[in-house]
């Protein structure tokens, strides 16, 4: 995967979710906190939900939506 350019011409590590209402995807995200073990939460007000992501280390980094809590996409 490795860096990813954004629309903002910042290079990112990597990306969470996408646009959208379902499980991954976004339409007001609002705040993001991570835990040590590599689990970042993100609060979506439009979509009245937190999602829990896991962020895999390796070779190649990249995320897992592993939970959805709130309204179902």
């Amino acid at each position: 995967m490795g860096p990813v350019k954004s629309d903002v011409g910042d290079d990112l590590l990597f990306r969470l979710g996408s646009r959208g209402r379902s499980t991954g995807e976004f339409s007001n995200p609002q705040d993001v906190a991570a835990d040590p073990s590599g689990r970042f939460f993100v609060t979506d007000s439009n979509n009245q939900c937190i999602q829990v992501f896991e962020v895999k280390h390796g070779f190649q980094m990249e995320t897992k939506n592993v939970q959805r809590i709130g309204n179902k996409g």
